[in-house]
């Protein structure tokens, strides 16, 4: 039951993210890509439960042919993401070469998942594309967190040079002295001799 209302809150929260969305993508791209649905068969598609990969279900038992796009920025992206996923920024999905490469994966039988950080974050873009006529695509329910744990991180390998060398560092560092006292050469030390004080005082 307490799964069920915290679907319901955030597909609440997805709503009023993609009402935004529509409207402001609309007065973007209404000129040069046509919309297949209008906003209450967008929003209706929020209601379909076939539309969502809900976070209890096992990736790995999903569809052979299946493809994740990664929504998040490309600075997150690069720090970890799902095996084989593919990043398409969430402001880029609808640019042409993005959108002609999404088309092209759908064409090829494939069922699309877009995921990111949260559900949140993915709702405007999974539903434009939906509304662009990309039908075989589905939104993962959960946030990253809960989809990597699933998955092992896939880190960005680096590969830098570092400007010292710490190996030979290690070569010419000797074994530590246990009593460091023990090591210090014995110094003789000699009193100074100092000349007695004339008798009758001074004076000028």
């Amino acid at each position: 039951m307490e799964k069920k209302k915290s679907q319901l809150v955030i597909y609440g929260i997805a709503s009023l993210i993609v009402a935004i969305v529509i409207i402001t993508s609309i007065v973007i791209y209404k000129a040069d890509i046509p919309y297949k649905l209008t906003a209450e068969q967008a929003l209706a598609e929020l209601n379909k439960s076939d539309n969502f990969l809900d976070p209890s279900k096992d990736i790995d038992k999903e569809a052979a042919k299946t493809v994740f796009i990664d929504v998040r920025n490309p600075l997150d992206y690069n720090f970890s993401h799902l095996k084989n996923a593919i990043n398409i920024p969430s402001e880029k999905v609808l640019q042409e070469e993005y959108l002609d490469n999404i088309r092209e994966l759908e064409e090829k039988g494939n069922t699309i998942i877009m995921y990111g950080s949260v559900p949140q974050e993915v709702a405007g873009p999974w539903l434009l594309l939906k509304q662009v006529g990309i039908n075989n695509l589905k939104m993962y329910s959960g946030t990253f967190a809960q989809l990597i744990s699933k998955e092992p991180i896939v880190p960005t390998v680096y590969n830098e040079t570092p400007l010292i060398d710490t190996t030979l560092l290690k070569k010419t560092v000797k074994e530590p002295i246990k009593n460091p006292d023990a090591a210090l050469p014995k110094k003789e030390v000699v009193p100074l001799k100092v000349a007695p004080a004339p008798e009758g005082g001074g004076g000028c």
